[in-house]
């Protein structure tokens, strides 16, 4: 008996792609808040002096 590896990727195509689209919806129906926010943020000035 020969494996077939088109059938065996045809048979497992739709179960990877349905775990797939689960893993990314998840999240977001979980309840939990992804929002970052950001405290005591600071930019460093730049040192060229061809600003001056």
């Amino acid at each position: 008996m020969r494996l077939n590896l088109y059938r065996i990727q045809e048979r497992l195509l739709l179960p990877l792609a349905l775990m797939a689209t689960a893993c990314l919806l998840l999240p977001a129906y979980s309840g939990k808040r992804t929002d970052l926010t950001a405290t005591q943020a600071w930019i460093l000035e730049s040192s060229s002096k061809s600003e001056l």
